[in-house]
């Protein structure tokens, strides 16, 4: 995910030539909870508004003034992001990770939003039988939804 996030970045600032505010969102789902990337892994709890919108309580949002800054902030939800060992992959993606890049206007008008979604590794089940017990067990839920 890396490469494309550095392209999109780049292609973003680019377009939008520093007239407007960028913020960025990071967070994981892992297990069926959510954690927030930019904030120590820190507990979030999803609702619905009344308005059926979703709403992410606790979600931190870092400012950004170039590409080289979104990208680092980008950088840092990535390292911390659940990633285990597998038989298939030395550096699996065990959770569903979620960036949301937000760009407002005058007023703090949003006028777009980007949304950078990578899905956990999922191995088939058979390709996953030498993974320890909480590897399938992870496998089993990523697989699930």
């Amino acid at each position: 995910m890396n490469g494309i996030q550095e392209l999109v970045v780049q292609e973003l600032f680019e377009m939008i030539n520093k007239k407007y505010e960028t913020t960025v969102s990071f967070f994981e789902i892992y297990g069926g909870r959510c954690y927030d990337l930019l904030n120590a892994k820190a507990p979030l709890t999803i609702l619905e508004d009344k308005n059926n919108n979703i709403q992410i309580n606790g979600l931190v949002e870092k400012s950004a003034d170039g590409a080289k800054e979104l990208f680092n902030i980008m950088q840092q939800g990535n390292a911390i992001r659940t990633t285990h060992a597998t038989v298939a992959n030395d550096t699996s993606s065990r959770s569903h990770s979620i960036c949301q890049v937000i760009i407002k206007g005058s007023g703090d008008a949003v006028v777009g939003k980007l949304v950078l979604v990578d899905l956990a590794g999922s191995e088939r089940a058979q390709d996953t039988q030498s993974n320890n017990r909480q590897r399938r067990i992870e496998g089993a839920e990523i697989n699930k939804r």
